[in-house]
């Protein structure tokens, strides 16, 4: 089964015919190798410290809000 990427915000919305389409084999085989070239053990290091960073700033941004509704309930 081969994909096919299909321009429909005109039919969706207006129901005009569809804009364009195209099959998807070829699209997903360079898809797919650009992320096995691109997903190196540093890429994957540096996205997991970013997330673990990001996954901290959230935790004290709730921290900092929770102290805040506490100081006000006071």
């Amino acid at each position: 089964m081969v994909p096919e990427y299909v321009c429909g915000k005109d039919s969706v919305e207006q129901g005009q015919p569809t804009c364009q389409s195209i099959l998807g084999a070829g699209i997903d085989e360079a898809v797919g190798q650009l992320l096995v070239e691109s997903v190196t053990p540093l890429a994957l290091e540096v996205a997991l410290k970013v997330q673990n960073e990001i996954e901290d700033q959230v935790a004290q941004a709730d921290r900092l809000r929770q102290q805040q509704v506490q100081r006000r309930a006071v």
